[in-house]
């Protein structure tokens, strides 16, 4: 038999037709076995995850075959658990296939610490205050020395010992002032003991040469 007989006789469209026919069947059987092992038309609800930890919501989201992407961490806030979602999308209840990311934002985990500013003694209340408010930073208590003027500097004090310059500490830390009180001047013995103890930011002195040879 001639291959343009065989072509177009009956038996080769026959057996055309059974070869189509399991190669379907075999695509449809590959599908659905790969549908079953990827659960790829599966849906579930997204949970509520506000207030979670990231890492709890890791593991839920994980069980849910859902997966927690973390796309940004804002400021501390203290009145939210440290590491915990303010955000979250798709938002809870929300119904969204296997294997779709849950992007959320999360609350830092503390502070950020920030360096104290150079407050040197005599600076007034006010310009303190702006100071530390610029810093992120707070005032305590505040104590009042004998001195002559009022409101002015004399110390600066953290966590119950003096504080300089420089050193770091987390925003919103509170730090107690020492005050001139403005009406009372104290005498030698007292002024030494407010300066040893409190005069903490005061610029190092620097030792300046005599006058020039010859006057």
């Amino acid at each position: 038999m001639s291959l343009v007989k065989f072509l177009t006789s009956k038996t080769f469209f026959i057996n055309l037709g059974i070869a189509l026919a399991i190669g379907v069947v075999v695509a449809l059987s590959f599908l659905k076995v790969l549908e079953i092992i990827t659960q790829h038309n599966v849906v579930v609800k997204v949970p509520k995850l506000l207030d979670v930890t990231a890492e709890a919501a890791s593991e839920q989201l994980e069980q849910l075959n859902l997966e927690l992407v973390i796309l940004d961490t804002i400021p501390f806030n203290d009145k939210i658990k440290p590491y915990a979602i303010v955000e979250q999308d798709p938002a809870a209840d929300m119904d969204v296939k296997n294997g779709r990311k849950i992007y959320v934002q999360i609350n830092a985990g503390d502070y950020d610490m920030v360096r104290f500013p150079d407050i040197k003694e005599g600076t007034s209340l006010r310009q303190v205050q702006n100071m530390l408010r610029s810093a992120s930073l707070e005032i305590g208590e505040i104590t009042y020395k004998k001195h002559d003027y009022k409101d002015v500097i004399l110390g600066l004090i953290y966590k119950g010992r003096p504080i300089t310059a420089g050193e770091k500490i987390k925003q919103h830390s509170k730090v107690d002032l020492i005050l001139g009180d403005g009406f009372t001047k104290p005498n030698a013995e007292e002024q030494t003991i407010v300066n040893e103890q409190n005069l903490i930011n005061a610029p190092e002195i620097e030792e300046v040469e005599g006058a020039a040879d010859g006057e």
